[in-house]
């Protein structure tokens, strides 16, 4: 663990914390907008976006405590064995039981949203889920190799980067796969609005989507490649990667969340207004009929907001 390590986890860190009371402020203005008048009370309705972001601050904040509790130490691993034969990495395996979660978290939360965006169609999340499983099984790994891990064995220290390799792929591979499908669903449903002459402005949603996920993605890129070349800055990289896993997650609900509260609706329903709207046993849902009248582009709106905000 490098001087430098600690004091950048940190300031990422309270970007994130930042970042998640923002967005819990946000959720309950929204919460106590939607309120009815009639009603004193109402039974707040636990959101799986919720629910991960919960659990997300709970990873990330965890794994910063065990590198604050290194740095105090001076980086010096306290579960290393005093004979220096067979060191037990604990500290790292701990570091690694926070860092495998939260972008595990992350990455959940985004094939979430992919899911909600495509109507919830479940054949669309076949790959990135198969992906989450491969990072789920090579984060284990990682957090069992810490474990058994000898310094100065060249094959277990090849064996243990190759680990670290995949699971950069896999985190990468999925972020693209979702964040490519979002906005051209996104694309082709506001394309769809203007070949009817429906007013409509998605440029700023696809613009939220792609800046949050495409910093998380380069993260890990260059992590990736730091990897490959066997750079020592790998370190530092992987070390901030549930505090930037956090970040992207908590920009989306954020500027969302922003962009909600400044019109007092869900951003997707700001494009309906020359839309017709249909009646639904779940919410409203605009149909857009093409000019051929062949087809017709339906985004269930109530799906699209729960997908991308709180």
């Amino acid at each position: 663990m490098s001087a430098a390590t600690f004091p950048i986890e940190s300031f990422f860190y309270g970007i994130f914390v930042l970042l998640s009371g923002l967005s819990a402020t946000l959720f309950w203005y929204r919460y106590k907008s939607r309120r009815s008048p009639q009603s004193s009370t109402r039974v707040l309705t636990i959101h799986p976006v919720l629910v991960l972001g919960v659990l997300l601050f709970t990873t990330v904040t965890g794994h910063w405590i065990v590198s604050w509790t290194r740095g105090l130490e001076g980086g010096v691993d306290p579960g290393a064995s005093r004979d220096n034969t067979r060191p037990v990495f604990f500290s790292e395996m701990l570091k690694s039981f926070f860092v495998v979660p939260s972008v595990l978290l992350a990455d959940t939360a985004f094939i979430y949203r992919l899911w909600m965006v495509w109507g919830r169609n479940p054949r669309i999340i076949i790959i990135p889920c198969i992906t989450l499983l491969g990072l789920l099984v090579t984060g284990c790994n990682i957090i069992i190799g810490y474990g058994h891990f000898v310094p100065g064995d060249v094959a277990d220290g090849k064996n243990f980067d190759t680990w670290i390799l995949v699971d950069l792929v896999f985190t990468i591979c999925t972020n693209v796969y979702c964040t490519g499908l979002i906005s051209w669903k996104i694309w082709s449903v506001s394309r769809a609005m203007r070949e009817i002459g429906a007013e409509s402005d998605f440029s700023h949603i696809l613009s939220i989507v792609i800046e949050s996920a495409a910093f998380y993605t380069s993260w890990m890129a260059v992590a990736f490649v730091l990897n490959l070349v066997k750079s020592p800055v790998e370190g530092l990289l992987i070390d901030s990667c549930p505090s930037v896993a956090g970040i992207s997650f908590m920009l989306i609900n954020v500027r969302v969340g922003l962009g909600w509260a400044s019109t007092q609706s869900p951003v997707w329903e700001q494009a309906t207004q020359a839309s017709r709207f249909e009646s639904t046993g779940t919410g409203l849902r605009f149909a857009l009929a093409s000019p051929l009248g062949v087809s017709r582009t339906v985004l269930h709106e109530e799906d699209a907001a729960n997908a991308m905000n709180l």
